[in-house]
């Protein structure tokens, strides 16, 4: 029965199912103007269900699930739930240069005594513009340094504490912070009035993530989310819920319990997915079915083996009818959910949004804050490095694509949301094309966020939208991801790119339309599809 049951968690649900989902989503507003129906040659699909002109928002939708990378917290404080900045500005300045001196101290901690002689000469100019720093940081900490129309960078809220008392995690609101708990928080806190039955494997739990893959920590949140769905349904309509055994009840009552099991997992349910140790695209050196390529396998299935452990002791004993929710194949399957269909979550930095805003002032304005955020911008400027320091380390590990040109169905029909990347205020996201080389072992991949300007730093995670998920790919799309200014939370936001009939499917590109066809080939390739839009069908007959 619990194999049979981890099938059923692994399927697709039926159309007629899926699409009882998604007019319930539909009546909570998201998804206004839109229809999802199935196509014949690709599967589910978003259609227009009015006209959309050119420029108009075709989607807004928030998260079902989303995390902040965790080498991308101690440059951005942002609510746990919707991700949006949390304030004041001056806070979120200080922020970034505490990185950047944190950063810098940890680079003279490993430079060889060849290169300290090298930069001997420039070490006291280097020491005097860290004492500028520490200077700054601490007036902007402690309210002296105030900066000059900083409504320019709009509302920033204050902090609201976790509800269990945990201080890795804070919020915008009281209503985030209530709805982050109620949807699975409670499991995965470790505060005081944290759900978790071992607090000590939760953050073992979390540690491992961070060594490894911080997907982990996003597999964890859908975990606790369908767990957190499952209570309460089974609360209302199937008796409390304890950690005692399901033995004994009759068996129309555990095929009752059951449906609504799957009704908790309907959200998930909808997203295509795949093991993720056996859809992970191979690094570029390893030979498709050779011995590397199975050791490289069997390496991410042991790393995920290893994170579902420590999180089923963190949670503890289930009742029967819940346990399949915390199976290998289950999680496995969740984390390929991610590679298949995940965004690049970004929202723009307010400090970068201030200084792009102080700009557009009048020249008077601009002259008056300019003899104070100038020294500010300056050191801003110099960036996390200064002197060839990479930004920071990621906890992605390899494998996984967390943005860029997120995943694709291994048939013909596609479930993913397509080419989203970096976006700052007023630019276009773009694919993120580091998640493309994985290597052959299981270490840490470093190579990320290399950008010396801290102007350009901005919150960065990942995401998984039910609806964005279901768009379907092509190389001459109709609509594009982008943030305007007033996004400032981890909403997916769609824009026309054309004028968009009632009636016409909603395409956006997983990829960079502009690339060659060979090259969207290659890189469409891991999706397990072949386009055969406009664009490509044309240049193949050339």
């Amino acid at each position: 029965m619990a194999t049979s049951r981890q099938e059923q968690l692994l399927q697709r649900p039926p159309e007629t199912v899926a699409e009882r989902f998604f007019c319930d989503l539909f009546a909570t507003g998201v998804g206004a103007g839109l229809a999802v129906r199935h196509t014949s040659d690709m599967g589910r699909g978003v259609f227009a269900d009015v006209d959309f002109k050119e420029g108009d928002v075709v989607l807004q939708e928030p998260p079902l699930v989303a995390m902040q990378h965790s080498h991308n917290r101690a440059r951005a404080l942002v609510c746990s739930h919707c991700l949006r900045f949390i304030g004041p500005l001056e806070l979120a300045a200080a922020r970034l240069l505490m990185w950047q001196k944190g950063m810098r101290e940890e680079e003279d901690k490993g430079e060889s005594d060849e290169g300290k002689e090298a930069e001997e000469e420039n070490r006291e100019e280097a020491d005097a513009a860290a004492a500028k720093a520490e200077g700054v940081i601490q007036q902007l900490s402690s309210g002296q340094l105030k900066l000059p129309f900083a409504e320019c960078a709009g509302v920033l809220p204050s902090a609201v504490a976790c509800p269990g008392g945990c201080t890795q995690e804070v919020f915008c609101s009281s209503t985030c912070a209530t709805s982050a708990w109620a949807e699975g928080h409670a499991m995965l806190c470790l505060g005081h009035a944290s759900h978790a039955k071992d607090t000590q494997a939760l953050k073992a739990f979390y540690t491992h993530a961070d060594e490894s893959n911080d997907i982990f920590r996003l597999a964890a949140k859908v975990v606790a989310s369908a767990l957190s769905r499952a209570h309460t349904l089974l609360g209302k309509g199937g008796g409390e819920v304890g950690e005692e055994e399901t033995e004994g009840k009759g068996e129309a009552e555990e095929e009752e319990r059951w449906k609504l099991v799957l009704e908790a997992w309907m959200p998930f349910a909808v997203g295509h997915k795949a093991i993720w140790w056996e859809a992970v695209a191979c690094p570029p050196d390893v030979v498709a079915g050779s011995d590397e390529e199975a050791s490289f396998r069997a390496c991410m299935k042991s790393m995920a083996e290893e994170s579902l452990n420590l999180l089923a002791q963190a949670i503890g004993p289930l009742p029967l009818d819940l346990q399949p929710l915390l199976s290998l194949s289950v999680y496995g399957a969740t984390i390929g959910m991610f590679e298949l269909n995940n965004l690049d979550l970004v929202v723009p930095s307010p400090v970068t949004t201030y200084f792009n805003r102080i700009l557009d002032l009048d020249d008077a304005k601009q002259a008056e804050a300019e003899g104070v955020i100038g020294p500010l911008r300056a050191l801003l400027e110099q960036g996390g490095g200064g002197r060839g320091q990479e930004g920071g380390g990621s906890a992605r590990g390899e494998g996984v694509k967390d943005g860029g040109e997120n995943g694709e169905e291994g048939d013909e029909e596609k479930d993913t949301d397509g080419n989203d990347g970096d976006v700052g205020i007023g630019d276009e996201e773009e694919k993120d094309d580091d998640d493309d080389e994985e290597e052959e072992d299981c270490d840490e991949d470093d190579e990320d966020d290399k950008d010396d300007d801290l102007l350009q730093w901005h919150c960065q995670g990942t995401a998984f939208y039910s609806l964005q998920s279901s768009i379907n790919h092509s190389c001459c799309p109709n609509a594009h991801a982008f943030k305007r200014d007033e996004d400032v939370d981890g909403r997916a936001v769609l824009l026309a790119s054309r004028d968009i009939k009632k009636g016409e499917q909603i395409f956006i590109a997983y990829v960079e339309e502009s690339l060659p066809l060979q090259e969207r080939r290659e890189a469409l390739a891991d999706y397990g599809f072949v386009c055969r839009c406009e664009l490509c069908e044309a240049q193949g007959r050339h």
